[in-house]
């Protein structure tokens, strides 16, 4: 949730991405290149969204998600507005039940949260997530003690984003209960 690359490792996701974006690169640089036809009329072909475009707007969509909540965590506000930017349905009600809990008790929840996301499936509305989550959070009363830590044993979980409008949201996230 830290935003950083660090624990990250090369997804078939982002690797996918890679390609794409060398593809794309060496198509422009070749179309660019016969100086000596005259007169060409080609017109360029429409944009298409492509699957890696889909999954890299995914995996920015889960990961900007994951940021609100954390962020939303010091001090707990369950009505941030990144979570509904983020989040719908069971995440939505699930993260501000969370946040709501650790306010009422008067403390807060701190610290990072390592991700290895990787897209499981993807079509033009719904996508699906597996992620070896390292949570290193904790939770803090209002004099600064933990309350409630983590192992810090990763573990696997599942998200299923929606596209609304033109925004991924996550509408659910389980705890697979293994770790990876």
């Amino acid at each position: 949730m830290t935003g950083s690359e660090t624990g990250r490792r090369a997804t078939p996701a982002r690797r996918g991405l890679v390609v794409g974006l060398a593809l794309a690169a060496a198509t422009s640089l070749a179309a660019c290149g016969d100086d000596d036809a005259e007169g060409s009329t080609e017109a360029s072909e429409p944009t298409t969204t492509t699957a890696p475009d889909l999954e890299a707007d995914v995996l920015a969509a889960y990961e900007a998600s994951e940021d609100a909540l954390l962020a939303a965590g010091d001090p707990p506000n369950p009505d941030d507005t990144g979570l509904a930017a983020t989040r719908t349905g069971n995440a939505l009600v699930a993260a501000r039940n969370l946040l709501e809990r650790f306010r009422a008790e008067g403390g807060f929840w701190r610290g990072t949260i390592e991700h290895q996301p990787e897209v499981v499936s993807v079509d033009e509305t719904t996508a699906v997530i597996s992620d070896c989550l390292n949570d290193l959070t904790s939770v803090y009363n209002a004099a600064g003690e933990v309350v409630e830590g983590n192992d810090g044993v990763p573990e696997v979980w599942t998200s299923t984003l929606v596209l609304e409008g033109t925004d991924w949201k996550i509408t659910e996230y389980i705890k697979e209960g293994q770790p990876c």
